[in-house]
């Protein structure tokens, strides 16, 4: 508590140079004689007893807002009114008169029990030849004119006896070592940040370099900062999801969730971890996927990576969607309005990463860095020509390295946002695949890694680290909860949530549903024309041999467009299911929206042999891949037992034979498979090339053909043993 009058009359003093410095700050009008706020997530007001102090005194840059109602409190001296704030904790004394009935009381003693230092010690080490202090504490120094003034000032602002005790409930720890900063006025200064104060040095024209206009810093109390994280949206505008029954997901409603969990917390970030676009519906494709990059902008993401299938289209695209630019077919675009980050893919022509590697969000005094990445094996599943001039590095090395920048600049709230992912067993909630080694590996320093790509649930915590995924489709997103220490500028608690965005009792977003309904008004005419009609669902799920019903279908279109013996279908290629009965062309596109050209080629006995062994791909972290290619004119059969590479017991062509190894058949794939894509390289030896239509067209002018209503089965074109 301050003790005498001059004290205070220099404290308010130094709160008087604040409000000129921090300028004129506009808050919300008082409701009766309390002010509250319509800030999200502030749900007290400021006391009546304390407002005119605290309006006049700085108001939220010197205090920030109310944390709690006002309230009595015992103390030492007796029982008190009392408010906190983010920065400060407000005491009424009614027996002095105005201004001094409200004191910045019990911020020495009292502050440093409840902050664990009450017998904190003076460090007594010195750096050699200077007037310096270590703390160990936050591995930083003290020294010279910011050093004397620390020491001088205490509560009692320079009278005889000033204690250490005071000295650092004042002005706490320091959070930095010296440096040049731009202060508000616009001038370049030397500056040191403490847990409640940011010191600057002044020299005069004349005279002698001293400390002046202290800033009054972010106190100890910890931040709840709340992360909404969303990936794998894949341009996923429109309703029409379900989970267990139920209609979820779709950009309105994704909104609607998203900025009702703002409402939760005085502060929030909305980030995403690639594959926003790409293997997107009509509505969205047929626009380039600018309507999703408006509605990114729309819901206000804070920042986010690349993932796999923004590379469909190649590096240019990517940027134009970014950064903005024209295109042939949708026109001009202006860009987001958030930065998009990523550590590891390098372009050639520049020997520079794509985007940033990282970005630091100050938050209210909170430095949070992200860091991005994506797949290192994204060429191995993206069309080669699309990974043109890019070198896709290792995710770990990238990652820790960008993490280091971060240290280097004092950030030790650290989230990365990668596109990988895992799979996540819901009994016994153990992780696996890829992401599980990525992790392991990572800075432990990291606190949350936000991750994709696998469409999958993730909540966990591995090395550490929490990490989340929230399946796709806008149908989840992470609800990230952390409490950062904003003195050791570092997560001390966090935990996730994973919210289904179920359609039912919730309204959508009225601004996000109008701009989707837009453009869905735009594609309807195409989207919505009947194409067929089939009298059992088409779904893409595959059964334990590896085969599917709408992969049956796709196959068998393409056989027959090309004309050749057998077909191949990538299973990556088709995107989801068909209800049963009227089949549009939009929910064709839906399921093979990547535009690929069907491609005949001829192929050995023993290359097919090879192809369809190349199913079992092994990955770097020793788990297994497996692609099931969906197939026509041809069945086999395969036995797990067998070793990699040669699963393939039989391959019996149409007439049921077994294949010649020697003799030459035909086959059709898409142009992604023919250059060697999702890692079936064999077919990069194909012989005798000739390109055919687009494998959308193929599919919709097969189905128009067959006799309607059509059937599709499950027919055990594959078999396991």
């Amino acid at each position: 508590m301050i003790r005498s009058g001059r004290g205070r009359m220099q404290l308010f003093a130094i709160l008087a140079a604040l409000v000129i410095a921090l300028g004129v700050i506009s808050v919300p009008q008082a409701a009766a004689s309390e002010l509250c706020f319509k800030q999200p997530g502030v749900t007290a007001c400021v006391a009546p007893e304390f407002r005119s102090f605290w309006e006049q005194n700085g108001g939220l840059p010197v205090f920030g807002y109310p944390l709690e109602a006002a309230k009595q409190e015992q103390t030492d001296a007796g029982s008190f009114m009392v408010q906190y704030f983010e920065r400060q904790r407000l005491e009424l004394h009614p027996e002095n008169a105005s201004p001094f009935n409200v004191l910045l009381g019990r911020v020495n003693d009292d502050v440093l029990t409840r902050e664990g230092r009450s017998w904190w010690t003076f460090p007594q080490e010195q750096q050699a030849g200077s007037n310096c202090v270590a703390f160990a504490e936050t591995k930083h120094t003290v020294c010279g004119d910011f050093l004397a003034h620390w020491r001088s000032q205490g509560l009692d602002l320079g009278e005889p006896g000033v204690s250490f005790h005071e000295s650092l409930a004042l002005w706490g720890l320091p959070l930095s070592q010296p440096q040049m900063e731009q202060n508000i006025d616009g001038f370049t200064v030397m500056t040191q940040h403490f847990e409640r104060a940011r010191m600057e040095l002044y020299k005069p024209a004349s005279g002698r370099q001293q400390v002046v206009q202290t800033r009054l810093g972010a106190a100890l109390v910890p931040m709840h900062l709340k992360i909404l994280a969303v990936n794998d949206f894949h341009g996923q505008l429109s309703t029409g999801r379900k989970v267990a029954g139920k209609d979820v997901g779709g950009a309105a409603y994704l909104a609607a969730y998203i900025k009702q969990h703002r409402a939760l917390a005085p502060y929030s970030l909305t980030v995403h971890a690639g594959d926003m676009v790409g293997a997107s519906p009509p509505v969205s494709a047929l626009f380039q996927d600018q309507p999703t990059m408006e509605f990114q902008n729309m819901l206000g993401f804070d920042v986010g990576t690349v993932g796999n299938h923004e590379f469909d289209e190649g590096l240019q695209e990517i940027y134009r969607l970014v950064n903005g630019g024209c295109h042939p077919t949708a026109g001009c675009w202006k860009g987001v309005t958030f930065p998009y980050i990523n550590s590891n893919v390098i372009n050639t022509a520049t020997g520079k990463t794509i985007f940033p590697p990282y970005k630091i969000i100050n938050v209210a005094g909170a430095r949070i860095g992200f860091v991005g990445a994506v797949l290192r094996d994204t060429p191995t599943i993206i069309t080669p020509s699309a990974a043109a001039g890019l070198e896709f590095r290792d995710e770990v090395e990238s990652i820790n390295a960008a993490v280091a920048e971060l240290h280097q600049q004092g950030v030790h709230t650290i989230i990365v946002l990668i596109h990988q992912g895992g799979v996540q067993d819901t009994t016994t909630g153990m992780l696996t695949g890829q992401i599980v080694d990525i992790v392991n590996q990572l800075d432990p320093d990291i606190d949350v890694v936000v991750s994709g790509h696998t469409h999958q649930f993730t909540n966990t915590t591995l090395n550490g680290m929490l990490v989340t995924q929230a399946f796709s489709y806008s149908t989840a997103f992470a609800d990230i909860d952390l409490t950062i220490d904003r003195a050791k500028r570092d997560v001390v608690a966090k935990k996730a949530e994973i919210i289904t965005t179920f359609n039912d009792g919730v309204t959508p977003d009225p601004e996000v549903a109008a701009l989707v309904k837009t453009y869905e008004d735009k594609v309807a005419p195409l989207v919505n024309r009947v194409v067929g009609t089939s009298t059992v669902p088409l779904p893409f799920d595959q059964n334990p041999a590896g085969e599917s019903v709408l992969g049956n279908l796709i196959a068998d279109s393409q056989r027959v467009t090309m004309k050749t013996q057998f077909a191949f279908m990538n299973p990556g290629g088709i995107r989801t299911s068909i209800d049963q009965g009227p089949v549009t062309w939009g929910e064709l596109f839906a399921v093979q929206p990547f535009a690929n050209n069907l491609v005949k080629m001829t192929l050995t006995g023993d290359q097919i042999y090879r192809l369809l062994n190349q199913q079992w791909q092994p990955q770097r972290d020793g788990s297994l891949t497996t692609r099931f290619l969906q197939i026509s004119g041809l069945s086999y059969t395969w036995n797990d037992a067998r070793a990699i590479g040669d699963k393939v017991v039989e391959i019996r062509g149409g007439d049921g034979l077994p294949l010649d190894r020697n003799a030459s058949y035909t086959i059709t794939v898409n142009s992604f498979l023919a250059t060697g894509g999702d890692n079936f390289l064999v077919l990069k030896e194909g012989t005798n090339r000739e390109t055919g239509p687009v494998d959308l067209d193929a599919t919709v002018s097969y189905i128009e053909g067959l006799p309607q209503p059509f059937t599709v089965t499950i027919e055990g074109r594959i078999v396991k043993q």
